[in-house]
């Protein structure tokens, strides 16, 4: 099968179970929230609630990813239970639900501060010495996550490992916004006070990543509907 074939089968198989309209309605919102964050600086009416900033707390596209994540492990564990040997899809769901709770009350920027004003974490290359704390906390924080998603990857069957491995890309892909970009976004701040380089880089980090909360959430339907269609 050639590229161009799989990817008009992945469409059509989305189209199938809903998947791919659901992920259209999600990513309906995310250019208005990233417009809405340059309207609160703009001092406009409605939007000068601080819950508007795309990179503050408790924010409304905060809680909104955390809300399409949640759902999203609602449905794995809707679609292990409706499959046997399908263990790996409640270790996912309880990875998503960690990614939540280590957002919403700041795990790892706990951990990096912690380790930072220990002087535990270098800083090599002028690089922030917090951001890379943060990097070794997800890291620790990983490391059990990983082994439980690897135990329970084994024990599952051939067609919810080879699901397995599409949540994993995807998940990759989220920590890549939220822990890649977002690294990146601080050398950019570091270096230069250019407004609009750090507005770009926020909406490329805000959006990338609640973009892949909803590809998620997408593929989390995908999944929980095509249990209701005989397997190919």
């Amino acid at each position: 099968m050639s590229r161009r074939e799989r990817l008009t089968y992945v469409v059509r198989a989305a189209r199938g179970t809903g998947a791919l309209l659901v992920l259209v309605l999600l990513l309906l919102p995310v250019p208005f929230l990233l417009v809405a964050h340059q309207l609160h600086f703009w001092d406009v009416g409605l939007f000068r609630s601080d819950r508007w900033i795309v990179n503050g707390d408790r924010t409304v596209i905060e809680i909104f990813g955390y809300l399409q994540l949640c759902a999203a492990a609602v449905l794995l564990l809707i679609t292990g239970r409706r499959q046997r040997q399908g263990p790996v899809y409640a270790a996912w769901a309880a990875t998503l639900v960690l990614i939540v709770v280590d957002d919403s009350v700041g795990l790892h920027e706990k951990g990096g501060a912690w380790l930072h004003h220990r002087d535990l974490v270098p800083a090599p290359f002028g690089l922030p010495a917090q951001e890379l704390g943060e990097l070794v906390t997800w890291a620790l924080l990983g490391i059990p996550v990983l082994l439980v998603l690897f135990t329970a990857y084994r024990v599952s069957s051939p067609r919810a490992r080879r699901d397995s491995w599409w949540l994993a890309g995807l998940t990759a892909v989220l920590m890549a916004f939220a822990v890649g970009v977002d690294l990146v976004h601080e050398l950019i701040e570091e270096l230069t006070d250019n407004g609009v380089v750090d507005l770009l880089a926020t909406f490329v980090e805000a959006g990338g990543e609640v973009g892949s909360m909803s590809v998620l959430l997408a593929y989390a339907v995908h999944l929980a509907r095509r249990e209701t269609i005989p397997a190919r």
